[in-house]
């Protein structure tokens, strides 16, 4: 996950920003959020600490360890340059393995 340094460890069963989002240099559009691996539950992009609209969930558990468990095309959150980005996982399940969250960042 992004902003999580070199501790990538869940806390308490779960990764809950603000923790350590990562400061975009530039303004810009955050879009494109997709989320592999074994999970389930709810991954949303956090920008200074608030939550954006750019989130999805992932409502089966999937089998495959690579899997695309879910995605987000259409919210596109305005960034300022100075602005922390993390994105949190909210899982529904007690595993989770393999999980990589992506996200596109468009400059304007």
């Amino acid at each position: 996950l992004i902003g999580d340094g070199g501790d990538q460890s869940c806390r308490s069963g779960y990764h809950y920003p603000p923790y350590n989002g990562v400061l975009v240099a530039y303004g810009g559009v955050l879009k494109n959020l997709t989320v592999t691996g074994q999970f389930a539950g709810t991954a949303t992009v956090y920008v200074n600490d608030v939550p954006t609209a750019l989130s999805c969930t992932v409502t089966t558990y999937p089998p495959n360890p690579y899997a695309i468990g879910c995605g987000d095309t259409i919210d596109r959150p305005q960034i300022n340059a100075g602005d922390a980005v993390d994105v949190g996982l909210t899982p529904s399940v007690s595993q989770m393995n393999n999980v990589q969250a992506t996200l596109q960042f468009q400059e304007q």
